[in-house]
């Protein structure tokens, strides 16, 4: 029985966090954020049980309020994307902002089946691929829906902009 000896001894993965006693890591709030969760709570009835309680502790932990809120779910797509061309080492990078531009530029539109954004999703086509060393700059990226992005494959095509 290796870890009965002393409290220090029971838990070795837990030494100098405190336990359960204080919040540590990313998880962690901001004095600001206290303060402002202290103004927000200050007049209602700090009974936990109470409707107006948990109504105005849903409402402060929802969207862009809660803590860990890392920009949408668009921003959360870029993200992966991102992380999937770092692991294949491939050059050259672009913005969300450089992104919205491109589809604004292709008025939303797939340029290969020609059909509208609320229709359909538009995803980051590589004109040409990763797999063929292509890079991943603003230059070499081009907005397709799905299923055109999927008959693609990895071949290289350029869809001009006919809009």
């Amino acid at each position: 029985m290796a870890g009965i000896k002393g409290r220090s001894g029971v838990y070795p993965h837990r030494k100098g966090q405190g336990g359960r006693k204080g919040r540590t890591g990313k998880y962690k709030r901001s004095p600001q954020q206290i303060e402002a969760l202290r103004q927000r709570l200050k007049g209602i009835k700090q009974n936990p049980r109470s409707e107006a309680f948990k109504q105005n502790l849903r409402e402060l932990h929802t969207g862009s309020k809660a803590y860990n809120w890392k920009g949408g779910y668009e921003n959360h797509l870029h993200l992966n994307r991102l992380r999937r061309i770092r692991h294949l080492q491939a050059p050259g990078s672009h913005t969300l902002a450089e992104w919205l531009t491109l589809k604004a530029q292709y008025d939303f539109t797939c340029p290969s089946c020609h059909r509208r954004e609320p229709e359909i999703t538009l995803t980051e086509d590589h004109i040409i691929p990763l797999t063929k060393f292509g890079s991943n700059n603003i230059e070499n990226i081009q907005p397709l829906c799905r299923s055109c992005n999927s008959k693609k494959y990895n071949k290289i095509i350029y869809y001009a902009n006919r809009v």
